[in-house]
């Protein structure tokens, strides 16, 4: 029993004695034993007297780790009060790590071999007690490893498709390859060695499945040393750029897979297609695009190879309906062209664009995937016809309107390589007859030159556009429907550029037997009768048309009297035609013109300046001078001129003050009837002179003045205030206040006060029904008022149908004119003196004119000569 549980070491027989003598004496024991002592010392410490029998062996238990084996035994009963030590072997010899030995026992109880490598090791604990040891069994333990020395990566497939997902594995080896399956749980994996693919990077999942970018700690999850893919976590590695690399990955404490696992990135399956955009491209000239098949990350596809059915859309036809031309049908459907690819490239794609633009779109698809698009910039081709177009083609007359010029190519392109100054001839546009006004074009260096002469124009890639007011502004005077030409004497614009000219008025003024207008560019149309020349076109023949006058180019305000005209110009002075015998052309004469002459200055020097008005009488003419003052010339046998005399004067006088004091200041408005006349003062009072046999100066009395007198209040009470404008007929008068209203005074034969009776009136009386009137016009034996609304009444004798209304009845009070809308200004005209030859016009916020009444002279200017009771048109040139 003692010979197997306990092992003795070899010792001298005397040793036996030695227990034997300490128990006979003290003494002889002490002296023994230090010499046993000595001799025990290199395995042992301590002393016991215990019985052998009671040294057991420590329980030895083992594990293995990477390279490691850790061992645990049991603690030994001392014997008696000895100290117990222990030490371990491995197969037999020493161990490592921090395990004691037999040469230097210790008191620990577990400790761990390292420095191992995988294999089947044999371990033993040796407790020591004294000179006394006792073994445990020996304890086999099974390293599968040694420690991690590598790492190893491994790939579902070494030659993924770009984007595609691949599956990593990961696994912890020992420097023999051997899988260090203690290399366990989360640890941090960096990955390196693929590039980026634009803005697409390499990224590998991490354990939770979050895909990290490389060159970032990735945590992965390791199971006995092995980190495999699950699910979409946890090592799956997608990479973007078309490349082979060599994908390293390392834990951060120098552990790599050396020098990495080769991959091939391939391209992924077609997505798009790249179509390079070359430059420089001409309508109607073939040329030749490649196109890539991409992947979806932008490399080429170059698996997608042979023949390929395309469809090419989105470049547009030309502007003449030539439609692109692409690659033959082939064996494609219809709307298909064949197209061969080798390794994903397309190349030399024949291709003829036939409109010109900037960034013409070329789209292609197969019909598998969306489409992809380029862009091409396309230019025109030569030059094969001009083309001319116009800011309006319903220009107003005079107004300036900018052309625009192309040179176009066969397909309807602008022929970009058509610059710099052409010569261009402009044809199709008529002047206005007997008139200055003929159509014009501005050159590139701002001068208006007549159509059919050469025009420099400038063009800039096939195209002549208006500078400022050069380059090609042009002004039409004549009305009517013209085709405009243009032409560089090889190209023209074909049939012509359609334009419709509207001749715009600006204001109107009928006399007694003619009409006449301000045009919109400051010339002048008369129509009617022309015997003494009224219609300025330095004819006396009638016309029922308008016709221009003679030389007037900047005209603002024109008057028609009985039969002379005058006009007022922009620079503030005076022009006069028609019937002198009087002198009431003012030109220092009594010459009949059938065209303008300036009208002179107060004593004949000079011409009359600072006019700011003008008004045609019976046979004197009358001027409102800058600062409010009046001049007059003309015929005065009734003190109509208001010099206080009745001397008749070729050219202009001032008119008096009141009662003959002073000259006539602050006047706002100035109007001649048939022998007197009439003003308003800025104090909103007016003042009358001349005949005054039927009571038409306004002061109550009959008298006739050569001085003038101030105007009554209805009824004769007090002065007339108010009043905003004034108007002197044959013999009667009227004004529009301020507040809308009418008031007349004077003869009253035919109903022309408008009071509602035919009683002669030498104060003013209120028209009837009248709250709304913006000016007022008085003529022979009828008087009309412009309303706010635009409309127009008038009253008085309707023989002719002057009233408007669609009748030829007398009325005594307003009477609405038939259709007349939008109307800016009326004009009452007068006849012969016994109620025959009456006539109206009217100005419609449009610049057109109509008239309406007697026409017996084509006075309404519609080109005939019958009479209307309702308003017509005049044919404005």
């Amino acid at each position: 029993m003692i010979a197997t549980a306990t092992t003795r070491n070899p010792r001298p027989r005397f040793a036996r004695r030695l227990r034997v003598s300490v128990l006979g004496g003290m003494v002889a024991a002490i002296a023994v034993a230090g010499t046993a002592g000595a001799y025990w010392g290199t395995i042992g410490t301590g002393s016991g007297t215990a019985p052998v029998a009671t040294l057991a062996g420590p329980t030895l238990t083992g594990s293995a780790g990477a390279g490691t084996a850790t061992l645990t035994w049991t603690v030994v009963a001392p014997l008696g009060s000895g100290t117990v030590s222990y030490f371990v072997k491995r197969n037999g010899g020493a161990p490592a790590g921090d395990c004691p030995t037999q040469a230097a026992p210790s008191a620990v109880l577990t400790c761990t071999d390292s420095g191992l490598t995988r294999g089947v090791y044999s371990y033993t604990a040796t407790a020591v007690v004294n000179s006394w040891t006792a073994a445990s069994s020996s304890l086999p333990v099974t390293l599968a490893s040694g420690v991690l020395d590598h790492l190893v990566l491994a790939a579902a497939t070494t030659t993924p498709a770009a984007g595609a997902a691949d599956s990593l594995t990961i696994t912890a080896a020992d420097a023999a390859g051997n899988t260090v399956a203690a290399y366990t749980g989360s640890h941090y994996m960096t990955f390196s060695g693929a590039g980026a693919n634009g803005s697409y990077l390499p990224t590998v999942s991490s354990s939770s499945g979050t895909a990290t970018t490389f060159g970032t700690a990735t945590p992965l999850s390791f199971t006995n040393g092995v980190a495999a893919v699950s699910g979409a976590s946890n090592g799956v590695m997608r990479l973007y750029k078309v490349e082979t690399v060599n994908i390293v990955v390392g834990d951060g404490s120098g552990h790599t897979n050396g020098t990495g696992l080769a991959v091939t990135v391939v391209a992924g399956p077609l997505a798009s297609f790249a179509i390079p955009t070359p430059a420089g491209q001409v309508a109607g000239v073939a040329f030749s695009v490649s196109i890539t098949a991409r992947d979806a990350y932008g490399s080429t596809a170059t698996g997608y190879t042979g023949v390929h059915c395309l469809a090419f859309s989105g470049a547009a036809a030309s502007p003449g309906g030539t439609a692109p031309a692409y690659p033959a049908q082939g064996s494609c459907a219809a709307g298909q062209s064949a197209v061969t690819f080798a390794s994903g490239v397309a190349a030399s794609v024949p291709v003829t664009l036939y409109n010109a633009s900037a960034a013409t779109t070329l789209t292609v698809t197969d019909g598998s995937l969306s489409a992809s698009t380029g862009s091409f910039a396309v230019t025109g081709a030569a030059i094969s016809r001009l083309s001319l177009t116009a800011a309006t083609t319903t220009p107003a007359a005079g107004a300036p309107n900018n052309l625009t010029i192309r040179a176009i190519d066969a397909f309807g392109n602008v022929a970009t390589g058509y610059t710099g100054s052409h010569s261009m001839a402009f044809t199709g546009a008529t002047a206005v007859p007997n008139s200055p006004f003929g159509p014009t074009v501005t050159n590139a260096a701002g001068t208006a030159q007549a159509f059919g002469a050469a025009v420099a124009i400038t063009f800039v890639n096939g195209v002549a556009t208006v500078s400022g007011s050069s380059n090609g502004v042009m002004r039409l005077y004549r009305g009517g429907a013209f085709s405009i030409l243009v032409g560089d004497g090889t190209y023209t614009n074909g049939p012509g550029l359609a334009l419709t000219v509207t001749v715009v008025a600006t204001a109107v003024s009928a006399g007694a037997f003619h009409t006449c207008a301000v045009l919109s560019y400051g010339g002048i149309e008369c129509w009617g009768i022309n015997n003494y020349g009224q219609l300025g076109n330095g004819t006396v023949v009638n016309s029922s048309t308008p016709v221009a006058v003679s030389g007037i180019t900047n005209a603002i305000a024109v008057s028609a009297g009985r039969y002379q005209t005058c006009a007022l110009l922009s620079d503030s002075t005076v022009r006069c035609w028609g019937r002198n015998n009087f002198g009431q052309l003012g030109d220092g004469t009594t010459t009949q013109r059938n065209a303008p002459v300036q009208v002179l200055a107060v004593g004949g020097a000079g011409g009359l300046s600072a006019a700011t008005a003008i008004s045609a009488g019976g046979d004197h003419t009358c001027a409102l001078i800058s600062g409010g003052g009046v001049d007059c010339w003309g015929r005065n046998n009734y003190g109509q001129l208001g010099d206080g005399t009745t001397t008749q004067r070729t050219t202009p006088v001032q008119v008096h003050g009141v009662g003959g004091v002073g000259n006539l200041t602050g006047i706002s408005v100035v109007s001649s009837g048939m022998s007197h006349t009439c003003a308003v003062v800025t104090d909103g009072t007016a003042r009358c002179w001349g005949y005054n046999g039927y009571g038409q100066l306004g002061d109550a009395t009959t008298t006739q003045r050569t001085t003038p007198v101030q105007v009554h209040g209805v009824g004769g009470a007090g002065n007339l205030t108010g009043v905003a404008t004034i108007s002197g007929g044959m013999y009667h008068t009227c004004v529009a206040d301020t507040d809308g209203t009418v008031e007349c005074w004077g003869r009253n034969n035919d109903g022309q006060l408008g009071d509602g009776s035919t009683t002669q009136r030498t104060s003013p009386v209120a028209v009837s029904g009248i709250a709304t009137a913006t000016g007022v016009s008085a003529g022979m034996y009828h008087t009309c008022a412009r309303l706010a609304n635009g409309t127009a009444g008038c009253w008085g004798f309707n023989g002719e149908g002057q009233l408007g209304d669609g009748t030829l009845t007398l009325r005594t009070a307003p009477v609405q004119v038939s259709g007349l809308a939008n109307a800016t200004q009326v004009s009452s005209g007068g006849g012969t003196g016994n109620g025959t030859h009456e006539h109206t016009a009217a100005l419609r916020a449009d610049g057109s004119v109509v008239c309406w009444g007697d026409n017996t002279y084509g006075q309404l200017g519609n080109g005939t000569n019958t009479d209307s009771p309702t308003a017509v048109t005049a044919n404005l040139q």
